[in-house]
Formats: C-alpha cells, structure tokens, sequence
C-alpha cells in the first residue's frame, strides 16, 4: 500500500494503520513539530528535553486523550497545533493538554 509505505517512511514503524484516503500525516521535519517535540510513537520521544513525559501520572499522555485532537479515524487525526497534516493518535508533544 503506498500511503502507507508513505506513512512508515515519514513517521518510522509509529501506525500500521492506514491513513484516511487523501490524507498525509505530519512530517517530521514540519517545525512546528519540531518546536513542540511532537512524535508519532512516544519511543521516539527525547525524554530529556520533555521528562514531564516520564513521570507516572503522564501514562494517558497520547494525542486521541489531548483537547486539542480530533480523531478521523481509530489510528489518525487532526490537531490543532499541527495543520500540515494528521497525527498518530499514539504521538505525543510538548503541547498537550488533557481533555475536559
């Protein structure tokens, strides 16, 4: 599947979920996901720049628990902060913020 072959080459092994049809997922190299420390699979977050990440009462911190998420399907979504593409509903950044 290309888009999908798309998906892991942009955001390494993070979704086996295909994206919706027509949709691309964040780049990495977008920087506003640089800026914010967004990554699609929390293994690849840099824990030392973002230790709030570490600390037991962030085990729920995934991009579908975030107020500023809004899931297109189970593995994908938007995000506010991120408009060039969706993320992984497993990622993660800097920004995140529990929902109400």
């Amino acid at each position: 599947i290309p888009m999908l072959s798309f998906a892991r080459n942009v955001l390494g092994a993070a979704s086996d979920a295909a994206l919706p049809a027509g949709a691309t997922a964040v780049p990495l190299s977008d920087a506003v996901a640089m800026a914010i420390g967004y990554k699609a699979n929390i293994k690849d977050i840099d824990y030392v720049k973002y230790p709030q990440r570490k600390k037991a009462d962030a085990k729920n911190q995934f991009c579908k628990n975030c107020a500023l998420y809004t899931p297109t399907n189970g593995a994908w979504g938007k995000c506010q902060m991120l408009t060039s593409g969706l993320v992984s509903s497993q990622g993660w950044c800097g920004s995140w913020s529990k929902k109400s």
